[in-house]
């Protein structure tokens, strides 16, 4: 399935998919509305998206699809090369980033890469990745928004999902919400992770 806005685009990427025997499109979306509708009705192996949409955070958008379908992979297609954006598109839940200029093969690997259970970096971006990776890169200030590091304060202090959703006027939902993507973006598994970030980081007493 693919998901961008530019109408152009993905006319082009359905031709360039029409000339393997492996991969075929089964549905495209401009926005992440029509792509959430597509997305509970076709059977669907790899989500090729764009982490820039008109209406909608590409970070939301995997949230909301994967509840939909857990199975879903993700492939992002971006026309950014900077370190810090592909870390923040991956964080947020692709399964692997190509450069909208890479070279067509290296789209088909990916794709195949993807829908085989794996991981998938354009290479031309990997020695970049590796000399920017470090400790700074999961900084709070960087990938968590305001109101995630709000809750995630919260809950290193002991306060339940309930309680956090009474203090800030939020529902329930939202806050579990929150604390899905923080585990997402800081790619940890659960509130004792989380602690121990938020230690790390001085955000707790």
């Amino acid at each position: 399935m693919l998901i961008d806005s530019q109408t152009l685009f993905r006319a082009g990427l359905k031709a360039l998919f029409s000339q393997t025997t492996d991969i075929r499109v089964v549905g495209e979306a401009g926005d992440g509305q029509t792509a959430k509708r597509q997305a509970r009705a076709l059977g669907v192996d790899v989500v090729l998206f764009s982490p820039i949409l008109p209406d909608v955070f590409s970070s939301d958008l995997l949230h909301e699809l994967r509840e939909y379908r857990p199975d879903f992979r993700f492939l992002a297609l971006g026309e950014s090369d900077d370190s810090q954006t592909v870390m923040r598109t991956l964080r947020a839940g692709a399964h692997g980033y190509v450069r909208k200029c890479s070279e067509p093969q290296v789209l088909f690997d990916a794709v195949a890469k993807i829908a085989d259970g794996k991981r998938y970096i354009d290479p031309f971006l990997l020695d970049t990745l590796r000399f920017d990776q470090g400790e700074a890169d999961d900084a709070p200030e960087r990938i968590l928004s305001a109101r995630e590091r709000q809750v995630l304060k919260l809950l290193v202090a002991g306060h339940s999902i309930s309680n956090i959703a009474c203090q800030l006027n939020l529902s329930i939902k939202t806050v579990s919400t929150h604390k899905s993507r923080l585990l997402q973006k800081t790619n940890l598994s659960g509130t004792a992770d989380l602690v121990r970030y938020a230690f790390r980081h001085h955000l707790a007493d």
